[in-house]
């Protein structure tokens, strides 16, 4: 795995980045089954990711088993500020799906 360690605030830290599809990453991995220890990380930053995932709750719960007490998560996700709940593709019909991101799985 290749590290990136960075100097903030007087301490070494380190950042991984990591993608199951993408090349340009230091290590491919599935969020859904992160290659990590519990209470590995810090913080988490996730950008764009869980509404691609098959199983969203497996992957959240694995982000939460890797981050430390008081450790920070941040999710970012397409929001339909418009609607009461979220919908799963296949809960669409397909005239809707038309609409969607080919590659969501949930909207």
């Amino acid at each position: 795995m290749h590290q990136q360690l960075h100097k903030y605030d007087n301490k070494l830290i380190e950042i991984i980045t990591t993608d199951l599809n993408e090349k340009d990453v230091d290590m491919k991995a599935d969020i859904q089954n992160l290659p990590f220890r519990n209470d590995y990380f810090d913080l988490i930053l996730n950008s764009h990711v869980m509404e691609h995932i098959p199983n969203d709750l497996l992957g959240f719960r694995e982000q939460y088993r890797v981050m430390r007490e008081g450790a920070t998560a941040i999710f970012q996700i397409p929001l339909r500020w418009w609607r009461n709940e979220t919908r799963e593709r296949i809960e669409v019909n397909e005239a809707e799906l038309k609409l969607w991101q080919y590659d969501h799985l949930r909207d």
